[in-house]
């Protein structure tokens, strides 16, 4: 279990990184708690990003995304 965790969201300092290892063509929609309280939620549906959210939401500035997720979304 602690692996796909893993896969899904690590954190360094204050810095959350979402997706680290997470294969780009899997999808996934998880709940998951980091560091400083924070609960991180999001879903990856057909190699995009489609709902992320973090609570308490002043952690968001924290969040690292893949390149792949930052390249899906500036196509846009």
């Amino acid at each position: 279990m602690i692996g796909l965790q893993e896969m899904l969201v690590q954190s360094h300092g204050r810095r959350i990184y979402l997706l680290p290892a997470w294969p780009q063509d899997w999808d996934v929609d998880f709940e998951l708690h980091a560091p400083y309280r924070t609960t991180v939620e999001a879903r990856v549906s057909g190699g995009k990003l489609t709902g992320i959210r973090v609570a308490p939401a002043t952690r968001a500035k924290d969040i690292i995304l893949p390149a792949w997720i930052a390249e899906t979304h500036a196509a846009e």
